[in-house]
């Protein structure tokens, strides 16, 4: 009985770590792994906080990185464009009044491009290398990303694409 629960920790273990396989975190995973299924478009907030809560687990691999987490509302409603300005600020503050090492934003929602007009608005104006130390993790549609990436890099931030399918 004893053997069976360490050879099943120590199975676990080798799953968990991956086999000792070391993987750059700088690599997409839309180049590494199958496109994740994301909740549909017309899903409650709380459907796709519960799949931003899994997909936050799967890139936190250092238990000192601090994910913050946001779910960006599709719609140009006046409650989704001001949750939308709600979460520039936010971001905006934690890139201007937080010290960033080890820090990670970690961004989807029903429509990519909404997602990635919020981390664009967040960056933008902003001082050179003021997201140096951060990592933005963009779960959404792999073809909107670029002006995210462009926007997180360009101030010195390190991106990664989480890709998912086109909600339904």
């Amino acid at each position: 009985m004893r053997h069976s629960a360490v050879f099943g920790l120590l199975v676990a273990t080798m799953l968990f770590t991956g086999c000792g396989k070391q993987v750059d975190p700088a690599v997409s995973s839309d180049s590494t792994q199958a496109l994740l299924a994301p909740p549909s478009r017309n899903a409650d907030i709380n459907a796709w906080r519960s799949f931003l809560s899994t997909v936050v687990l799967s890139q936190t691999h250092d238990e000192t990185v601090r994910p913050y987490s946001f779910v960006v509302p599709a719609g140009h409603g006046r409650d989704a464009e001001e949750s939308r300005a709600a979460m520039v600020d936010a971001i905006r503050g934690l890139l201007t009044n937080t010290a960033l090492p080890h820090h990670m934003i970690v961004l989807t929602g029903p429509d990519s491009t909404e997602v990635t007009d919020v981390i664009v608005e967040a960056f933008r104006d902003l001082p050179e290398k003021s997201g140096a130390g951060l990592t933005v993790v963009y779960v959404g549609v792999a073809g909107a990303s670029a002006r995210a990436r462009e926007a997180a890099v360009a101030n010195g931030a390190q991106f990664r694409l989480t890709a998912i399918r086109e909600p339904a």
